[in-house]
Formats: C-alpha cells, structure tokens, sequence
C-alpha cells in the first residue's frame, strides 16, 4: 500500500460494540496472552463487553477470518499456521488470543468489564475513539462536514464524512466502500499514516458491493 497524507482514510479492521454473552468456555479479566482452543473452519465466538476499539491480525490475514453479527465477533481459522488476534477494547486495554488447532474447540470467550456509558475524560485517544464510536463529538473539538473522495484505487472507495480539530490531535470519520463483487479484507498490517495514533472500523471484512455491510464507517486519529 502506498504511503498517504493525513486527510486520506484507511484501510483497517474491525470495530464494534459487544454485548455480554453466557456460558462461556474462558472469561478473561485482565490484559494478557490467552490461548484458544480451535478447529480448521470452525468459528470461536469472542464477546467484550466493554465495547471493542479495534483488533488486528498478526501473521498471515488468510489463515484467520474475522467477522460480526449482533456485536459478537466470530473468528475461523483457516489453516496452519494461524495468525494471531489482537484485540483493543475502548477503553484501551488489549488481550492476544493464539489459536490452538488441538483438543476440544472451545466455543465462546467473553473478555469481561463493564461498558461506561459516561463521556471519556480529556482529550486521550482511546476516549476519542470511544466518542467516535458512539457516534459523539470529542469534548472541546472544532467539526467540519465534508464529503470528500481521499482514495479510489476502483476497488475501494474513502471517502471523508467529518473532521474533529483538536490542540493535540485530528479526529477522522470516513466511510469505506467496497466496488468489489466479493468480499474484501481489509488489512491494518499495511497501514502506513504519519502521526497515526489510533485506527478503527466498523467491520473486520467489507462486503461485495451492493450487499449489507458493502458500506462502513472508519476511524482515525492523528497527531497534529
């Protein structure tokens, strides 16, 4: 991917909002490394119940797909050996997950803490992304509308929603659209954005175009 200026969006993975779910095989408490127990083609359900800023692959992206469906995250190995899952939640904290193809496939992992629904204090980047996410403007920013195309390679389609001034930092709402016939990737590992402080989207994966899930919102923080 080649190297763009800070007005032009992104292409990353996945952020959403997570609700709490029962029956869990792990329920993890505390930032770490956890293994997960997997099987080739079957989906592992992971909950936060916090609310998810961000996550990324590390290792080859085709041998672990990531998608969502009611603010739950489900992730298939693909084959071996599998990337890893790294996982940040809104509140900045972040959880390693390493796919073990042995033993008996766990089924659900449920990072637990529970979601703040109060306005994040300052002007931080994971309370800016956090208002970003709920759909907020960030405490004592300057708004700008605009509905500028920032990259069309006719493939996918960035294009600027709003932009948030602060002292320190520049806030970015865009939408990315995939011009696509098949579903596409979108892959954080090559994002290379100077003074990029935090990146993250609605979905992991952008639908074929015309479908569902065809058009995301993204998210971006820069230093000024």
């Amino acid at each position: 991917m080649r190297r763009i200026n800070k007005r032009v969006a992104l292409f990353m993975l996945g952020c959403m909002v997570c609700m709490p779910y029962a029956q869990a095989d792990q329920q993890i408490n505390a930032e770490g490394s956890y293994a997960v127990r997997a099987a080739a083609g079957k989906a592992v359900e992971i909950v936060c119940e916090a609310g998810l800023a961000n996550l990324v692959r590390s290792g080859d992206p085709a041998t672990l797909k990531v998608e969502h469906a009611s603010g739950h995250l489900f992730v298939t190995p693909l084959g071996a050996p599998v990337a890893e899952l790294v996982i940040m939640d809104i509140r900045g904290r972040s959880y390693r997950f390493r796919f073990v193809l042995e033993g008996p496939a766990d089924d659900k992992i449920v990072i637990a803490g529970a979601r703040s629904v109060e306005p994040a204090e300052g002007t931080g980047t994971p309370g800016i992304i956090r208002d970003l996410v709920l759909g907020r403007v960030p405490a004592g920013a300057v708004e700008r509308k605009s509905d500028e195309v920032v990259f069309d390679d006719g493939k996918i389609v960035l294009r600027m929603m709003a932009l948030y001034e602060l002292p320190q930092v520049v806030a970015y709402v865009m939408s990315a659209e995939n011009r696509l016939k098949t579903s596409v990737v979108m892959p954080i590992e090559e994002i290379a954005l100077p003074g990029m402080l935090a990146v993250s989207a609605e979905k992991d994966i952008l639908a074929a175009e015309g479908a569902e899930g065809s058009i995301i919102k993204v998210y971006a923080v820069v230093a000024r």
